[in-house]
């Protein structure tokens, strides 16, 4: 009975250590994995507020040269928004209280203003939309044109999300959703669905009237999971093999012990069956003896 619980220990020793490696294994790699994704989405959320926030910067700097001249020409306005905004891929322009276009940064987007709808919603607030483009509307002390619209291009939006690898980023502006070309790749399924991570932020610009959807998803690339599989059944296959080796080695070794323990128990039994013969051979052996030497001693002739 403990021979038998001996050896099953070295078995279950064996693969609980096995067991142990393979749970670290994978807690390592899901880690890193988790470490890849946070690295990844941090940089998408934290260069999409970069991003809002230069142009914000850019819409205060116009709204404040508004406020800084006491009357601004179309010319002055021009020259001063395109120079500012060219770098931004973004264009601004001026309504008059009719709804009406009155200045614009840069005259060669006329064209594509044509589908731009305006709407006063019921607080009085200016709702504007425009394809293409995500609007952020304010207030200007100017009679004439109260309203300033700055229009960031989607486009310019799409090719920097594009830079962005191996992660989907998705915007969900109040009229138009943007994904980055990693978006084309099918969603996770099944136990890849274990390697698949997304987050989202909703961030609102309630001075601008606007706000919108950040998304990010990521898959761990398939060859990584697939080599951490293939890692995971060499640990799960050499940590078997070894526990067997241990369990036959130590059955072995306590084969050989019972053998060694049977072979002294015969000995013993030997010496003692071999000591109860010899014991009365000896003792008839030295009878004999006895008996011979009388014979042999000559009788004494009788005295007459």
């Amino acid at each position: 009975m403990g021979s038998k619980y001996t050896s099953s220990m070295y078995l279950l020793t064996g693969l609980f250590i096995t067991l142990i490696i393979i749970c670290l294994t994978l807690a390592h790699s899901i880690n890193e994995f988790k470490s890849v994704y946070q690295k990844k989405s941090q940089a998408v959320f934290s260069s999409s507020q970069d991003m809002f926030l230069q142009h914000r910067i850019m819409l205060d700097a116009l709204r404040s040269f508004f406020n800084a001249s006491a009357a601004v020409t179309t010319k002055e306005f021009e020259v001063f928004a395109k120079d500012l905004l060219k770098i931004k891929s973004a264009v601004a322009f001026t309504l008059t209280p009719e709804l009406k276009l009155a200045y614009i940064s840069d005259p060669s987007i006329l064209p594509e203003l044509k589908p731009l709808t305006l709407s006063m919603m019921d607080n009085g607030s200016l709702h504007a939309k425009l394809i293409n483009y995500t609007l952020l509307t304010v207030k200007i002390d100017e009679p004439q044109m109260p309203y300033l619209i700055y229009a960031i291009s989607q486009k310019r939006i799409l090719t920097r999300i594009d830079q962005e690898q191996d992660i989907c980023i998705t915007y969900q502006f109040e009229h138009s959703i943007l994904r980055s070309a990693f978006c084309d790749i099918p969603a996770a399924t099944g136990i890849w669905r274990l390697f698949a991570y997304s987050d989202r932020q909703f961030i609102t610009l309630n001075e601008y009237q606007t706000r919108f959807n950040l998304q990010v998803y990521y898959q761990v690339p398939r060859a990584e999971v697939i080599e951490l599989f293939v890692i995971i059944l060499s640990i799960a296959l050499l940590g078997l093999a070894f526990s067997l080796l241990w369990f036959f080695k130590a059955k072995h070794q306590q084969l050989i012990e019972r053998i060694e323990c049977e072979n002294r128990s015969k000995l013993a039994v030997m010496a003692s069956i071999n000591h109860e013969i010899r014991t009365p051979i000896n003792a008839l052996l030295g009878y004999s003896r006895m008996l011979k030497k009388t014979l042999s001693i000559p009788s004494e002739p009788a005295q007459h």
